[in-house]
This record gives structure tokens, C-alpha cells and sequence, in this order.
């Protein structure tokens, strides 16, 4: 009857255990993927800004 018990009490933490991981992993990779996205955005608006000032700078070249 104690092993039994035992048994039981075991698998229960185990699977408290690993729900409770399961969690954290998902809140982790959801953060990442905010920070990914986030970076991209800053990326892609730095680098557009970047070719406006390239062009800009090559129309005011070719007047001059």
C-alpha cells in the first residue's frame, strides 16, 4: 500500500513538474519572438531610412 502511494505521489509531482515547464518554456519563446520581431521592425525601418538618405543624396548629386 506505501509503494503504492508512493507511486502516486511520484507521478503526480512529475506531472505538476512538467506542465509547470512546458509553461515557462512557451513564456520564454514567446518573449523571444517579441524580441525578434521587435528588432526586426527597428532593423527594417533603420535600413529604409538609410536608402531614403542614399537616394536623397544622389538626386542632390545629380543637380548639382
Amino acid at each position: 500500500m506505501t509503494a503504492v502511494l508512493l507511486l502516486l505521489f511520484a507521478s503526480e509531482v512529475d506531472l505538476y513538474i512538467r506542465s509547470t515547464l512546458i509553461e515557462r518554456i512557451e513564456d520564454t519563446l514567446n518573449h523571444v519572438v517579441e524580441t525578434v520581431e521587435q528588432y526586426l521592425t527597428i532593423s527594417r525601418c533603420a535600413s529604409m531610412l538609410i536608402f531614403e538618405l542614399i537616394n536623397a543624396m544622389q538626386i542632390n548629386f545629380a543637380l548639382m
